[in-house]
């Protein structure tokens, strides 16, 4: 991955608060292709609850929740920088896994 920015994931924290699950496409000159994975919509408490979708190539890990949130967290999270159509810098993030929270209290 010569040349290419990554974001230092230690600034978001270990804990974010999934919002939403989609399915991600590919696409290739602007045209829907087949289905990669699943996108994640988090919200990142330790940066002010700003939103963040993470990718994840295979089958869908969670469940979206029916309403509110739920506590997660993401294995080997990596983000990299781009530049959007508008000029304004965009984050791109992808991971290997994602898992729910478990609240130690509740166990």
């Amino acid at each position: 991955m010569k040349g290419r920015i990554f974001i230092d994931t230690k600034g978001l924290g270990n804990e974010f608060f999934l919002t939403g699950v989609r399915p991600w496409y590919a696409y290739s000159d602007g045209i829907k292709g087949d289905q990669c994975g699943y996108s994640y919509d988090v919200c990142v408490p330790a940066q002010s609850l700003e939103r963040m979708t993470v990718k994840i190539p295979g089958e869908q890990k969670i469940e979206a929740p029916e309403s509110g949130f739920i506590r997660v967290m993401f294995e080997n999270l990596l983000v990299i920088p781009y530049v959007t159509s508008e000029g304004r810098i965009g984050l791109s993030a992808t991971a290997d896994s994602i898992s729910v929270v478990v609240d130690k209290a509740a166990r």
